[in-house]
């Protein structure tokens, strides 16, 4: 049976084991995450939050608001690390998938004048 499969199958089983996993040793756990999912190790991370000084990229908060500490923003078409931001940034670039043109779009509506 594939991983997947035995995950779907007990889902809980895995939840758990997480659980515990991450209660032993939190660092192994998000390092495991981060290599798996963006290719840079913990230490990697942590380079990037002392070359940013512990602040989002793009707001420059050193106190992001949602879940978590700084999220590594990456390029979902190259999987390339871009650097660490907010929860509220993150989500931002996101949404508008890294679209530049719709990202200035939004930058002139916000510009323009109100109706009176």
């Amino acid at each position: 049976m594939v991983s997947k499969e035995r995950y779907r199958a007990n889902p809980e089983l895995y939840r758990a084991r997480r659980r515990a996993a991450y209660k032993a040793d939190p660092s192994k756990v998000r390092g495991y995450d981060l290599k798996k999912k963006y290719k840079i190790t913990l230490e990697e991370y942590n380079e990037m939050l002392v070359k940013q000084n512990g602040k989002c990229a793009v707001c420059f908060t050193n106190k992001p608001k949602g879940k978590g500490g700084l999220h590594v923003d990456h390029d979902h078409r190259t999987g390339k690390v871009r650097g660490l931001l907010c929860h509220s940034c993150n989500s931002i670039a996101g949404y508008a998938d890294d679209n530049i043109e719709l990202l200035e779009a939004l930058i002139a509506y916000l510009k323009r004048e109100l109706p009176t």
